[in-house]
Parts: C-alpha cells; sequence; structure tokens
C-alpha cells in the first residue's frame, strides 16, 4: 500500500532542508504569550500533539515544564530526542512516535497544544474530528486546547500560485492549488538530477466548522486570536488560532 503524503514527506530529509528558515525566536514568543494569557505555570503539564522537530517542546521544557510530544514521523522524533540530550533537559521531555488519529498514552494533561498548522492533514472530516476526540480523551478536567491553525479566508483570497526555490543546491517547485475543501502543494524537489515527488495537504476548515466539532465534544472555545502575538482575528490575519476548555 502507498504510504499516505505526511508519511513520506514528513519522514523525508528535504521536509527540514524546505522548512528550515523557520524562525525559532517567533515559536519562543509565541509561546511566551500563550504562558502568559493562559496563566501556564511549572507545575502545569503539555502535550505538543504533533510536535515535528521539537522547537515548541524544547523550548516549554526549559522554563520547567514537563512536556511530551508526539508525532508520527519517527525521523523527527529521534532528531528531538538527540536536542534534548544536547540541551540537558531530556529528563523533563519524553517523546513518541504516534497517530495522532489514534492514541492512547496513559495520562492526561492540563494544555494540549497542536501547533504550525499541525490540523486538517486527513482526507475526511471524521479523521480530523478524530484528532480532537483523542485530545479530548487526554485532557484533565477544564483542561486547554490549543489550535494554532491556517487562515482558511486567507489561503482562499491568495490563491494558486507556482514558483521555484533553491535551497543548498536543491531546486523545489512547488505548486499550490485548491481540491474540494483542500489546499494541496505538489513538490517537485531536484536534487542534482534525482526528482522526487512529495504532497503537503491541508482540509480547509472555517472557524464555525471547527467551533461546532469542539462543542460537540464537550469543548467551550475561549478565545479566537489572528496572529502570534495574540491579536485580534481578522480576514486578513495570517493566523486562526482557537483557544478551547473542556467543560
Amino acid at each position: 500500500m502507498e504510504a499516505a503524503w505526511f508519511e513520506s514527506w514528513f519522514n523525508s530529509p528535504y521536509y527540514h532542508i524546505l522548512y528550515q528558515h523557520r524562525d525559532d525566536r517567533e515559536a519562543e514568543l509565541f509561546i511566551d504569550h500563550l504562558y502568559t494569557h493562559l496563566k501556564i505555570v511549572k507545575d502545569h503539564s503539555i502535550l505538543d500533539l504533533a510536535c515535528g522537530a521539537g522547537r515548541h517542546s524544547i523550548y516549554m521544557a526549559s522554563k520547567g515544564n514537563s512536556v511530551t510530544g508526539i508525532d508520527l514521523a519517527s525521523n523527527s522524533i529521534e532528531e528531538v530526542k538527540s536536542k534534548a540530550i544536547e540541551k540537558g533537559i531530556s529528563e523533563k521531555l519524553q517523546f513518541q512516535v504516534e497517530d495522532m488519529r489514534d492514541f492512547e498514552l496513559n495520562t492526561k494533561f492540563d494544555f494540549i497544544l497542536n501547533l504550525f498548522t499541525s490540523f486538517g492533514y486527513f482526507e475526511t472530516k471524521a479523521e480530523n474530528e478524530s484528532v480532537l476526540n483523542y485530545a479530548k480523551n487526554h485532557l484533565n478536567e477544564n483542561g486547554i486546547l490549543v489550535i494554532d491553525y491556517l487562515n482558511s479566508q486567507l489561503v482562499r483570497a491568495n490563491g494558486e500560485e507556482s514558483y521555484t526555490k533553491t535551497i543548498s543546491g536543491i531546486d523545489f517547485t512547488i505548486k499550490k492549488y485548491f481540491d474540494r475543501d483542500f489546499v494541496i502543494k505538489e513538490i517537485e524537489v531536484n536534487d542534482q538530477g534525482k526528482i522526487s515527488i512529495f504532497r503537503e495537504q491541508v482540509q480547509l476548515f472555517e472557524l464555525k466548522e471547527i467551533q461546532t466539532m469542539l462543542e460537540n465534544l464537550g469543548f467551550q472555545v475561549l478565545n479566537h486570536f489572528g496572529d502570534y502575538q495574540l491579536g485580534e482575528y481578522k480576514t486578513n490575519s495570517p493566523r486562526s488560532i482557537v483557544v478551547a476548555r473542556l467543560v
């Protein structure tokens, strides 16, 4: 059976090369704003749901929290484990390879953070709803779920595009287009003549759809922010960040 797009792409070294420009300081400032707004203290336990290479997890652990990170990409999990050891904070961190549609960690958390557009990866709405359901099952009473999602209105307004960028001598040709309610990127990698094809896709949910899914699971939506400074959401905001409490 052919691997799902996220299994092959997120485990590829080309994924990390293409996105190596990600701003760690921006991620840290976002976490700082969340800590202030949500009043997160050292005693609180945190699950980084779809933790990737762990830049958020490592920073939260450096602030004194006990953090668990899960991700389907085994390469990312091995990388972040090594980073945690290098930084001397591995005792505060636990990482596991898990599918966020179906996982059981046998513990519950005060906060679950799903950051940097790690929602909407799957083919059906039911699969994406399952992510929220399993998050619910791992939250303490009155626990908080944060979903840092793209702004679907802005993505649609920006339309389709095609471009090539060269990083470390590798050409990435990216075609972004829409299919049904998905935004899709087809990524052709030309590594000195070796061609590889990858794909990214995210189901485009509007706020009302996410809010309805959360409310049906027993969450109360508390806030909707539009950027990493937790500014007011507008139709042209770069992000769509939902904060919900399990009630």
